[in-house]
């Protein structure tokens, strides 16, 4: 798994020096504010997107394992009618 990481952080890097001369420009709100190299603006969106993905595993993970903590009594099935 480490090694997928590696090869990927490569694979990036080298996306990232052959698409350096195409620039685009970043624009927010409708205005151009500044221009950024294609490969710049490709490694950007995609460690903001891990960074989104993180945040919202551990948001989400989080309140699932607080919610099973606060859920820890056995629970007892009692029969609906008893013979004696």
């Amino acid at each position: 798994m480490k090694w997928m990481g590696l090869i990927l952080g490569v694979l990036l890097l080298i996306f990232l020096i052959q698409n350096w001369q195409p620039w685009v420009p970043l624009i927010i709100l409708g205005q151009p504010i500044m221009a950024v190299p294609l490969g710049l603006g490709f490694l950007c969106a995609f460690i903001l997107g891990l960074l989104c993905a993180w945040g919202l595993d551990q948001w989400f993970g989080g309140v699932q394992k607080h919610r099973s903590q606060d859920t820890d009594e056995p629970i007892v099935l009692e029969p609906d009618y008893i013979e004696y």
